[in-house]
């Protein structure tokens, strides 16, 4: 599988091997991609944005994974995992280098915070990520 960063702000999934697009394009970005990143397992992609975001994508599921990551003050032009997956660095044109831990779970916590009281969290929780254990996210 590969995936492009667009200039008109979506990011494709291609077989590599038909040449084929496997979806439509993911949307998000209120911009241009100027990145993409496979984590090591090949299950989540992160790409960088002019609209100074990071944003995590379900590669299985080509959707995108809670609420995007923000901090950097410019335009972000590349993401990058470490290799055992736990942490992701985005390089900004703000000239700085941002270190994500637990990406995924600060993700998943803003945005089951935002929509739900603290008796659905755990449920919510357990069934959008079962793979990462569950902690009182509010």
């Amino acid at each position: 599988m590969l995936a492009s960063a667009g200039g008109d702000g979506t990011i494709r999934l291609w077989d590599v091997a038909s040449h084929r697009r496997l979806s439509e394009p993911l949307t998000g970005h209120s911009g241009e991609v100027d990145g993409v990143a496979f984590s090591p397992d090949g299950k989540t992609l992160a790409s960088a944005g002019v609209d100074k975001t990071v944003r995590l994508w379900d590669v299985a599921g080509h959707r995108q994974l809670g609420p995007p990551l923000t901090g950097h003050i410019a335009p972000v032009y590349g993401v990058a995992f470490s290799p055992d997956g736990k942490m992701l660095a985005s390089a900004g044109g703000d000239g700085t280098v941002r270190l994500w831990s637990n990406y995924p779970i600060d993700a998943y916590i803003r945005q089951i915070c935002a929509y739900v009281d603290q008796r659905q969290a755990k449920r919510i929780w357990q069934r959008t990520e079962p793979t990462i254990d569950y902690r009182d996210p509010c």
